[in-house]
């Protein structure tokens, strides 16, 4: 296991994962696997991965000049992150109900306000697609 690595690309043969090769530092490095290749990215970095090792729609590998190693076009479509923000506070304020609710109104405000950040940012990194830059 090595900290603070980069996958660059998954190396294949034929159409089995064989191992990955990655960047740590200014060195690149290959690790070949034993038994598996295992990707866990998350929902933006394992489609690109993927994509940088040749697993995407071949009209778009080709044009990067990446090799195909499967055509498959679903790959870097319909991205889509889960992300969930739960908000708590207290109070030392006591007083009536109408105080608790201004305490919700705040509370959503504030929900609102990273979801809002949240989509805002999302569409700017899936609709500008500076993945495309990492893949050149």
């Amino acid at each position: 296991m090595e900290t603070r690595a980069l996958a660059n690309r998954v190396h294949f043969d034929k159409d089995k994962a064989i191992g990955v090769e990655y960047r740590t530092g200014n060195s690149t490095k290959h690790a070949r696997a034993s038994r598996e290749v295992i990707i866990c990215g998350g929902v933006f970095n394992s489609p690109q991965l993927l994509m940088l090792s040749g697993i995407g729609d071949e009209n778009e590998l080709k044009a990067l000049r990446i090799p195909v190693v499967d055509n498959l076009p679903g790959v870097g479509k319909n991205l889509q992150d889960h992300v969930q923000v739960y908000v708590q506070f207290v109070s030392t304020f006591k007083s009536h109900l109408s105080h608790l609710a201004s305490g919700l109104i705040l509370s959503s405000l504030i929900v609102l306000v990273t979801d809002l950040e949240w989509h805002v940012t999302t569409f700017f990194y899936v609709h500008l697609k500076p993945n495309r830059a990492a893949l050149r």
